[in-house]
């Protein structure tokens, strides 16, 4: 293994900032805790699954919002990743997108002051690790990514989503099994 290898491999582990164990179910709500990697700040994760009709079962839920919170209210939010189930077109490649079989981002942002820190790689574990746990459902990516979603699904995946796409396979956020905190 090169020292870039072994570099890359390091920081990988360093930017997993959700807290290990941390993931736990509140209500109509999920909660978990995040780790800065360069100031090892803490902050409180949310997600919010939702519908027209949610009705306390989550497996109704239709949408789903993910933030990073800054410990001041007042302050903007340090990450938002919001999801959906609805079909995308028909131009779409993988059947599950376009049937709503799968959740997908329509938005995600993370301030520019903190990018490349794990921020939007922790939205997406959490809510990967939901969706699976809750709704056996993947979540995919949108039809149109940005260079720095691309950038994105290519680490979680190991190559670009589009390459999975040509393969005719369907492409989804891993799964992370170290997360859900243990209930005694």
């Amino acid at each position: 293994m090169t020292f870039c290898e072994a570099f890359d491999s390091a920081w990988a582990i360093v930017k997993m900032p959700i807290v290990p164990n941390s993931l736990r179910r509140e209500g109509d709500e999920f909660h978990a805790d995040f780790e800065d990697p360069i100031t090892n700040d803490s902050f409180r994760m949310t997600a919010t699954p939702n519908s027209e009709n949610f009705d306390d079962r989550i497996d109704d839920a239709t949408r789903m919002l993910v933030e990073i919170h800054h410990p001041n209210p007042e302050e903007y939010v340090l990450g938002r990743l919001a999801l959906n189930d609805l079909p995308m077109s028909i131009f779409t490649t993988g059947e599950q997108r376009k049937q709503g079989q799968s959740f997908w981002p329509y938005h995600s942002f993370v301030p520019h002051q903190v990018r490349r820190r794990g921020y939007g790689t922790a939205m997406y574990d959490m809510a990967a690790a939901i969706l699976n746990e809750y709704m056996k459902r993947p979540l995919t990516p949108s039809n149109s990514l940005s260079d720095a979603s691309r950038g994105l699904w290519t680490n979680a995946l190991g190559e670009n989503p589009q390459s999975v796409w040509n393969r005719m396979d369907e492409p989804s956020w891993p799964i992370r099994d170290d997360l859900w905190r243990d209930e005694a």
